[in-house]
């Protein structure tokens, strides 16, 4: 029989899919996700895409989440990028040697751009910063970055630009490609993960949001 929590956890799937804004692939996939406190993927050169980046940053910091940039893109060339939309709260750090490593990655801190980063060593990034504690959610979007979205606690991939073949690997894909909606994605989860009442509440009475309840 499904317990309270797993009927939670599949009631926030569900929602989550039908508002147009995360798909999960499994209940498991929701419990990481409660638990995931960095997301990385590759710095947008798009400026629109940019701008919804830099403006998903305050949401996710505030649930926990640190935001860290790869980018093929030289340091300078990366700030000068970023820092049009970012303004001076980023960090640019370069992929060669220890340099990035020394940054601290913690929702605290400004976000950090990993710059000469080539896309074919994102997946050997990942995994490092794994080993150094991080729970991370991996939003891909080449085909180029599989191997990357494979090899993260959370395979994640774009929903309106990701590739088909980043999308087959992920099990969190972002359907309108906006970051911010995993901050309220992982508030959900946890709230369902901790308090799994409080959704069977919830989903009684739609009305009520699930953090008054």
């Amino acid at each position: 029989m499904e317990t309270l929590k797993e009927w939670s956890l599949r009631w926030v799937m569900n929602g989550m899919y039908k508002d147009g804004s995360i798909f999960i692939s499994h209940p498991n996939i929701a419990l990481k996700l409660a638990a995931c406190n960095c997301v990385a993927l590759q710095l947008p050169r798009d400026q629109k895409q940019l701008a919804l980046a830099a403006h998903s940053i305050g949401a996710l910091e505030k649930s926990g989440i640190s935001c860290v940039f790869f980018t093929e893109l030289s340091a300078s060339e990366a700030s000068e990028l970023a820092r049009r939309t970012f303004g001076e709260d980023v960090r640019v750090a370069t992929a060669q040697g220890i340099d990035w490593k020394r940054q601290r990655v913690t929702p605290r801190e400004a976000p950090l751009i990993v710059a000469e980063l080539p896309v074919t060593n994102a997946a050997t990034t990942v995994e490092e910063l794994q080993a150094a504690g991080h729970t991370v959610l991996y939003v891909g979007a080449a085909e180029a970055e599989v191997d990357a979205v494979s090899v993260a606690s959370l395979p994640g991939a774009l929903g309106l630009n990701g590739c088909k073949a980043v999308q087959n690997a992920a099990d969190v894909v972002l359907l309108s490609d906006f970051l911010g909606s995993l901050a309220f994605a992982k508030h959900r989860c946890v709230i369902a993960t901790a308090s799994p009442e409080k959704f069977v509440l919830y989903s009684l009475c739609p009305k009520c949001s699930p953090v008054a309840v």
